[in-house]
């Protein structure tokens, strides 16, 4: 982030928060502790943790005494969730550009199995492909069943048969697995 802008940015919460009192200090600090001790520790983590934190204090509504300790900490554990899948997504993506091709002969391997594997999805029921899309994209099975409001326990049968069938697809007719896939 921009120092200009976190520095604008705080002034103004301090300046919001009970007329810049040392209260609304202290409680920012506290916060910003917290969210760093949920996010394991990453100051960005933390630091997108807190201006959402921040964005969405007005809609905030304590239920009981820890509320809002919970409810920041559910709000630094999904950032941190996302940023991991982000980073891991980054890393494959970084290892497949790396890998590909030293010899003809490998390019085509590689072509191939791509090939099978794009056949085996394509032969897949849609539901089972959306599944083993969100399996690919790093995606749990929570989230699947969320977004296609399905219970939970089906969403894991759903990824877990899509990548079945996709393995045993693939592996069909083969001397050895392609890819490690046993």
């Amino acid at each position: 982030m921009d120092q200009d802008w976190d520095s604008t940015l705080i002034e103004g919460l301090r300046a919001r928060a009970t007329g810049g009192s040392a209260e609304a200090e202290e409680l920012l600090v506290a916060i910003h502790g917290l969210l760093l001790r949920y996010c394991g520790g990453d100051e960005e983590s933390a630091q997108t943790a807190l201006v959402k934190v921040l964005t969405l204090l007005p809609t905030f509504e304590p239920k009981h005494s820890g509320s809002l300790e919970r409810w920041v900490k559910n709000i630094a554990r999904n950032i941190r969730k996302k940023q991991r899948r982000e980073q891991q997504k980054r890393q494959y993506e970084s290892v497949e550009l790396q890998g590909w091709g030293t010899s003809p002969s490998e390019a085509l391997l590689r072509r191939e199995r791509v090939s099978r594997l794009e056949s085996a999805i394509a032969n897949l029921d849609p539901s089972l492909a959306r599944a083993l899309r969100h399996r690919f994209e790093g995606r749990s099975a929570k989230e699947l069943a969320e977004i296609e409001g399905i219970a939970l326990k089906t969403a894991y049968w759903r990824m877990e048969t899509a990548t079945r069938l996709v393995r045993e697809r693939i592996c069909a007719g083969c001397k050895t697995p392609p890819c490690g896939m046993s």
